[in-house]
């Protein structure tokens, strides 16, 4: 019989208690436990799971103070990775306080409502937990790291057993078409940078010419560099063949001479994106589905963000 897939679903002991399609990111537990950082913040698009690996942390390492209760949550890990991982690893389970947050609290009509229950919230935690919260620092883990990489959204081995589990072996292409636009831990880019790049080359069309150079090989986006749009001429631009269902991508590069100064070029590129209007030609063409990255090189180094809002 097959499982049900937990379709709007983000709570840990739900998904197991309910025996729906569980994708064993467990792991996850193993490898923090491993680095041993006071704080970890990881950086994930939208729908990558990262509120039910945060309820799984959560279900995992706290301590009720009920220990029928917490016996219960030991057995939701019944069968997972995690209890094959050792000992030490078991000896964690149900021994910390836990404090768990995520914005999908603060879904109100107005900002205004959202941010007062948001603070409610913080303001909760903060007071359950005022001992353990102070003073931790902040240790980030964003798409271009390799750590923790592979327990956010799904590889690819994991949706090949997805899909069999459900007798649809022969949809990877298509699935593949429609979600295989992310690359987190050691991307191209990061990997080509340390491969080819020299001391001497730290020109912006340097820089220009290699990402162009890399992502021709990506055969699902046509390429247009330094192409006149909106109020100047966007550094590159990805458009699917077809408008219809299609994305578009604007790329703005930057190039710096200090590593402190990378957050700050993405910004300038994001804003240059807007005020040269360089997505407007791409509306007009019929895309409705168009991104915007600013990324900055320093070196070997590079730094990608998009607009906060993730607006078009």
């Amino acid at each position: 019989m097959k499982k049900p897939l937990p379709i709007g679903r983000d709570n840990f002991k739900d998904i197991r208690r309910n025996d729906f399609y569980y994708v064993d990111k467990t792991l996850l537990i193993q490898e923090l436990l491993d680095k041993k950082g006071e704080v970890s913040l990881f950086t994930r698009p939208r729908r990558f799971g990262k509120t039910l690996n945060l309820s799984m942390l959560r279900y995992y390492f706290e301590d009720t103070k009920d220990e029928e209760e917490n016996q219960q949550n030991r057995k939701l890990f019944s069968g997972l990775a995690i209890g094959a991982a050792g000992e030490q690893y078991r000896r964690e389970q149900c021994q910390y306080p836990v404090i768990m947050v995520t914005l999908k609290s603060a879904k109100q009509p107005t900002y205004e409502n959202a941010m007062h229950c948001l603070q409610e919230t913080l303001a909760d935690e903060y007071a359950r937990h005022e001992a353990q919260v102070e003073g931790n620092l902040l240790r980030v883990y964003s798409i271009l790291n390799g750590n923790y990489s592979g327990y956010f959204g799904f590889v690819e081995r994991e949706v090949k057993e997805m899909l069999a589990h459900y007798g649809r072996a022969g949809n990877l292409q298509t699935v593949k078409d429609w979600y295989d636009g992310y690359c987190f831990g050691e991307t191209e880019v990061s990997k080509f940078l340390e491969e080819t790049i020299s001391y001497f080359d730290y020109g912006e069309s340097y820089y220009h010419g290699f990402l162009a150079g890399l992502l021709k090989r990506n055969g699902k986006y046509r390429i247009q560099s330094n192409r006149e749009t909106g109020l100047g001429r966007a550094d590159l631009i990805l458009k699917t063949p077809k408008v219809r269902n299609g994305r578009a991508v604007v790329l703005e590069l930057k190039v710096v001479k200090r590593f402190q100064e990378m957050e700050k070029g993405c910004r300038e590129a994001l804003r240059q994106i807007e005020e040269k209007k360089y997505k407007d030609a791409l509306r007009q063409e019929g895309y409705e589905d168009i991104l915007a990255y600013g990324i900055c090189f320093y070196q070997k180094e590079c730094m990608v963000q998009m607009p906060l809002d993730g607006r078009n």
